[in-house]
C-alpha cells in the first residue's frame, strides 16, 4: 500500500513539474515573441493619437516647410505659442463646433513666407478620437472661422491678431484637426471678401504639409508600445 502511494505521489509530482515547465515555456515564449500584426497596428494607432504629448514642439512644428518638387523653403517658423485650451486658441464659432465634438487641447505655431510679408498661424487641435475630428471638420465653416492668430512677441508677427485674417483652411488627420489662419505681417485688417480672393495660399500649403508631418508613418520598431520587432 505504501509502495502504491509512493508511486502515485511521484506521478503527481512529475505532472506538476511538467505543468510548471509548460507554463514557464509559454511565458517565455509570450515575452520574447515579436508583435502580431494586430498588435503592431494598434500600437501605431495609439502612438499617432498621442503624438501631441510625446513629440517635442519642434518635431510637431518643423522649423521650415519645403515644396515637394524643388525642396525650396516656402515658410519658416517664427515661434511656437504656449499650449492652449480650445476657448483660448479658437474663435467663438470654431470653439463651439470643436467643443461640441470633444476638443481637448490646441497647439499653435506661427510661420512666415520667405519675404516676411505673409504670416500663417497653424493649429493642431486635439480631438477625443478620429470620429470626433471628422465630425467637427464636417460641421464647421472653416473658411470663415478657425484658429486665432498667434502673434509671437519680439518677432515680425508680434502684432498678428484677430481681425487680420485673410485666409483660413482646415483638414483632419486621425484624431486631429489641423487649422490655419493667414494674414499680412504689416497688421492690415481683414480685406473685403472680393479682395481676399487669390490670397497667396501660404496657409493652405502649410496646413497640408503640417498634416502630412503629423500623420506620417512611423516604423513599428520605433513605436514605444511595441517591445520587440
Amino acid at each position: 500500500m505504501q509502495a502504491r502511494s509512493l508511486v502515485v505521489g511521484l506521478l503527481l509530482a512529475a505532472a506538476g513539474l511538467s505543468a510548471i515547465g509548460g507554463g514557464a515555456y509559454g511565458l517565455a515564449t509570450e515575452l520574447t515573441r515579436g508583435p502580431t500584426p494586430e498588435e503592431t497596428k494598434r500600437a501605431g494607432e495609439d502612438e499617432l493619437a498621442l503624438r501631441w504629448r510625446h513629440w517635442s514642439a519642434g518635431r510637431l512644428f518643423p522649423d521650415r516647410f519645403t515644396t515637394h518638387d524643388t525642396k525650396a523653403s516656402f515658410a519658416h517658423r517664427i515661434g511656437i505659442a504656449p499650449e492652449s485650451s480650445c476657448e483660448q486658441a479658437l474663435d467663438d464659432s470654431a470653439t463651439q463646433v470643436a467643443s461640441a465634438h470633444g476638443c481637448l487641447k490646441v497647439l499653435r505655431a506661427t510661420y512666415a513666407d520667405p519675404t516676411g510679408t505673409i504670416l500663417s498661424t497653424l493649429a493642431i487641435v486635439v480631438m477625443k478620437d478620429t470620429a470626433a475630428a471628422k465630425a467637427a471638420l464636417a460641421a464647421g465653416n472653416w473658411q470663415t472661422s478657425g484658429v486665432r492668430p498667434a502673434g509671437i512677441p519680439g518677432t515680425l508677427s508680434s502684432s498678428f491678431d484677430a481681425g487680420q485674417e485673410q485666409e483660413r483652411t482646415a483638414v483632419s488627420r486621425a484624431n486631429y484637426l489641423v487649422l490655419g489662419t493667414g494674414g499680412y505681417a504689416d497688421g492690415r485688417p481683414r480685406l473685403p471678401r472680393a479682395d481676399r480672393e487669390g490670397f497667396p495660399g501660404l496657409t493652405t500649403n502649410a496646413v497640408d504639409t503640417l498634416a502630412t508631418v503629423l500623420s506620417k508613418h512611423v516604423p513599428a520598431c520605433e513605436v514605444k508600445e511595441v517591445v520587440t520587432c
